[in-house]
């Protein structure tokens, strides 16, 4: 059961840290969008 435990986590933490790199590009698209505007206004 323990051995079962960890892979779960472990499966699950990938998910997570897949999610935060998504987010974490996504915010950044976000910036360079901000950007490209002020540039161009």
């Amino acid at each position: 059961k323990a051995i079962e435990t960890i892979i779960f986590d472990e499966h699950r933490l990938c998910k997570m840290s897949m999610a935060s790199r998504n987010l974490a590009r996504e915010d950044a698209v976000e910036k360079i969008l901000a950007e490209i505007l002020k540039l161009v206004k």
